[in-house]
């Protein structure tokens, strides 16, 4: 598999490593997706709220709406 047996050891060295590193990469990622999840919690019950909250009078006459001042 290697050349010489002084690559060996440090393709052991190297597989530990990354497989160190995925372990802490699939920690990471599923601790992230935890933090979407209670976002996406968040967001839903704001949305709630705001669907129940009284629909915004608008005023009417001159300058109303959002065109701003009427032209003369």
């Amino acid at each position: 598999m290697f050349r010489t047996s002084d690559d060996a050891p440090r393709a052991r060295v190297a597989a530990m490593s990354l497989t160190s590193e995925a372990e802490f990469l699939e920690v990471r990622v599923r601790h992230l997706r935890e933090e979407i999840s209670a976002i996406d919690t968040r967001l839903d019950a704001i949305s709630a709220a705001l669907r129940g909250l009284p629909a915004p009078v608008r005023p009417y006459g001159p300058g109303a709406g959002t065109r701003g001042t009427p032209r003369r």
